[in-house]
């Protein structure tokens, strides 16, 4: 799975630097090497939601069997933060750099979450399942500041995110049967919350 991915991903990058040079050979350079970072995060991310468990259970051993689930979401999770790097690095180099501040608020904004989550006997899948989305809304503001200063590429990064889409409905289909069950894990921590 993991080399069939670097495969396709390989072609993406080749295809997307092909149209880069015919449609802006100015940006094809900065092109390519928003693709590499690309790619680094998804096989970083294909690993880890294909491989993470065992991964997990050889490096720790059998004590850690059957956190799978919480691999692969800690992998979204920083696949989330890898995607944020180069476009951080650029908005410091335009002289922004509160939104490193503002990005670091949002994502420990959700810790209040999953402490109370925690409390009301959430599995480890589903707190940092919500920590992946602390990490969503981070990126998510990066992309919007990213757009304030030069358009185009906030969309750019909104839309690279997406390749984690994929991964993300498999991880919930293949770890909690259903892709919605984590959503209705939460619904019942609500429906608890309110008696």
């Amino acid at each position: 799975g993991v080399v069939l991915c670097a495969a396709a991903l390989r072609a993406a990058i080749e295809a997307g630097t092909l149209v880069a040079v015919l449609l802006r050979p100015e940006r094809a350079i900065d092109a390519r090497r928003w693709l590499e970072g690309l790619r680094l995060a998804a096989l970083y991310l294909a690993l880890f939601v294909i491989a993470g468990g065992k991964l997990l259970t050889l490096a720790f051993g059998p004590h850690y069997a059957g956190y799978g689930a919480v691999v692969a979401w800690l992998a979204v999770m920083w696949s989330l933060r890898m995607l944020q790097a180069v476009p951080g690095m650029a908005l410091m180099a335009a002289g922004e750099t509160k939104p490193f501040l503002v990005a670091g608020i949002i994502r420990a904004s959700v810790l209040p979450f999953v402490l109370y989550a925690a409390l009301h006997g959430a599995s480890l899948h589903v707190l940092a399942a919500i920590g992946c989305a602390g990490e969503l809304c981070s990126l998510l503001y990066v992309a919007a500041r990213l757009e304030r200063t030069e358009q185009g590429l906030g969309r750019i990064l909104a839309s690279r995110a997406l390749f984690i889409v994929p991964a993300v409905y498999n991880l919930m289909a293949r770890h909690t049967g259903s892709p919605n069950a984590i959503a209705q894990q939460i619904a019942t921590l609500r429906t608890e919350a309110s008696h």
